[in-house]
């Protein structure tokens, strides 16, 4: 059991940690430290949470959930029977559970 703790330490070797103390590589961030770093980060983008798709910077006519603020298309255009049973599935509520408000093209605010 003792023979193994001699071993060159491979890339999955287990960590020890003990309740109550922090781990020496935990450097907790500042708000100086994110507030620096926030001028590379991009616009937040427009995700359907129905199809999974990116709706783009010219947002069209959409639904957005009341409770999550996720979005997605007014009209789908599914082909096959099951895309469209899938999306009928979904026109009255979020997959969260909340419930739809239609906006305007444009109008969307990023989930997130």
């Amino acid at each position: 059991m003792y023979d193994k703790i001699n071993q060159k330490p491979s890339t999955c070797s287990q960590m020890m940690i003990c309740f109550g103390d922090s781990p020496s590589y935990y450097q907790p961030f500042s708000k100086e430290s994110i507030s620096e770093n926030v001028n590379w980060l991009e616009p937040p983008q427009c995700v359907d949470v129905v199809r999974q798709i990116y709706l783009g910077k010219s947002q069209p006519a959409a639904k957005q959930c009341s409770r999550c603020s996720g979005s997605t298309l007014l009209n789908g255009w599914a082909r096959s029977a099951a895309i469209r049973s899938w999306e009928m599935r979904w026109t009255s509520h979020c997959p969260c559970g909340g419930m739809w408000l239609v906006q305007k093209p444009g109008c969307l605010v990023a989930s997130g």
